[in-house]
């Protein structure tokens, strides 16, 4: 890859929509092919959504996806458009991936780097720009994403070495209800900037699937495969409508 690349970038940790090894919360109820359906739809909505965004402050968007290996690189390539970089992790988990795709902008001299993932698909691209926004000036740093349930929905950093990141996301045990604190107070504890941007919500069960569903009847933009998906679901464990909750 060239080195002459835009001074953002954004990559999505993404695996492909293999029946039984996605959404698997989700899974639990709606069943396996349908959670695989409800994958490739967030997918290529979140790509089509930042590869049209206005969060490259006036560059050509550069937007790739970091893989868990070899047979989900595979079958997104023939998923995604060629235009979208792919990259396959070298050690396997979801923080290794995190701190690899630092590693890859480090090495591509790129200044701005956001690492999201497919779970929130109608994330709104300015929540990408106001992480971005929130590391300019700064020499080393990290800006999060908070979601609802104490996660993250994205990692945007500036400054971080192969080894630093590796040090931030690899070198601690997280736990999932309060990852995103933790990953703020290990980072300043080591004297990186860690900054919170706006909170949104991870689509991971069937309440928060209830949610998309109701913001998307309130919308008539963008997310569109989620949008025909869930207007036209037939999921294998029933009636979509009568898995969600109420309004």
């Amino acid at each position: 890859m060239s080195r002459q690349s835009p001074q953002r970038a954004v990559l999505v940790m993404a695996k492909a929509p293999f029946p039984g090894e996605v959404k698997t919360r989700l899974a639990n109820v709606i069943g396996p092919g349908a959670a695989a359906e409800l994958q490739r739809a967030f997918l290529l909505d979140t790509l089509a959504a930042l590869a049209g965004g206005t969060w490259a402050a006036g560059t050509s968007p550069r937007v790739g996806l970091v893989v868990p290996d070899r047979r989900h690189a595979d079958a997104l390539r023939t998923l995604i458009p060629s235009t979208f970089e792919l990259m396959v992790q070298p050690r396997p988990g979801l923080m290794a991936g995190i701190a690899h795709a630092f590693s890859w902008a480090e090495d591509q001299g790129i200044a701005l780097l956001a690492v999201t993932e497919a779970d929130s698909p109608s994330l709104p691209p300015g929540h990408v720009a106001a992480a971005f926004e929130l590391l300019e000036g700064v020499h080393r740093g990290v800006s999060l994403g908070p979601c609802d349930d104490g996660g993250y929905y994205l990692v945007a950093g500036t400054g971080l070495s192969a080894g630093t990141a590796a040090d931030l996301f690899e070198g601690q045990s997280y736990e999932s209800s309060t990852i995103c604190a933790q990953t703020v107070a290990r980072a300043r504890s080591r004297g990186i900037y860690a900054a919170l941007g706006p909170t949104w919500y991870d689509v991971d069960t069937v309440d928060e699937l209830g949610r998309l569903q109701h913001e998307l009847a309130g919308r008539d933009d963008g997310v569109e495969h989620t949008r025909r998906l869930l207007a036209s679901w037939p999921p294998s464990a029933g009636r979509l409508d009568a898995l969600l909750p109420s309004p």
